[in-house]
């Protein structure tokens, strides 16, 4: 299950720009998505919140 606990320790071990890259793939399975989605990383529309990003 990713959270945002999860998503900053990506970010941390890999960096921004790269978990951002991740997000954005089409490769990104649909489970994660929508565990972020509930956590608002992603809007329902589906566009990442970058400023929640940025923040962590």
């Amino acid at each position: 299950m990713y959270n945002l606990g999860t998503l900053k320790r990506k970010i941390s071990k890999e960096g921004l720009q790269a978990t951002i890259k991740f997000l954005l793939s089409d490769d990104l399975p649909l489970n994660i998505k929508e565990d972020l989605t509930a956590a608002h990383v992603f809007n329902s529309d589906g566009y990442l919140c970058l400023s929640l990003l940025y923040s962590l």
